[in-house]
């Protein structure tokens, strides 16, 4: 019964081609990893840099946009020094996640700017400020925790806002 099931099935399937030459459609069998992973990142930057953009003309930021992608908007200038490498500074900020939810608020740190204490972005972003100043750094997820956060309280992929006071 089983042989005649399967003499059946290739009899109606010859019969369903005509006779014809059936197009082989040839498809690269090893995908390139590599290829994908980098148009995948590349969608996924655009798409952030989007959702940045909008938020900035939602709020009527005037941001500055710097060249690894952070922007900083100087809401009060500082009448101190400007801040520069290896420069000990107190700050205090408030962490907010691009949908402006909180997720740290009133952290106070000392810190050396440019020493890898806080994340790549925020470094580069102080750099910009003076003594004194108020602002709002963002910083998309690559110069912030990335694909992992922080293992608390910042999730995956986040872009990160800080309102930060430089005393």
């Amino acid at each position: 019964m089983k042989r005649l099931l399967a003499i059946t099935l290739i009899a109606s399937t010859l019969a369903a081609c005509g006779g014809r030459d059936v197009p082989v459609i040839e498809t690269e069998t090893k995908p390139n990893i590599k290829e994908n992973m980098i148009n995948a990142n590349r969608y996924m930057s655009q798409a952030e840099e989007t959702q940045i953009d909008e938020l900035v003309r939602r709020n009527d930021w005037n941001d500055t946009k710097l060249n690894n992608g952070v922007r900083v908007w100087e809401y009060q200038k500082g009448t101190g020094e400007k801040l520069s490498y290896e420069m000990r500074i107190k700050i205090r900020y408030s962490l907010s996640a691009i949908s402006l939810a909180t997720i740290y608020d009133k952290v106070e740190k000392e810190i050396t700017v440019g020493k890898n204490e806080v994340v790549p972005g925020l470094d580069t972003g102080l750099m910009e400020l003076h003594r004194g100043s108020k602002a709002k750094i963002i910083v998309p997820a690559y110069a912030g925790y990335g694909v992992a956060g922080d293992g608390d309280k910042v999730p995956q992929n986040a872009t990160l806002i800080f309102d930060i006071e430089i005393n």
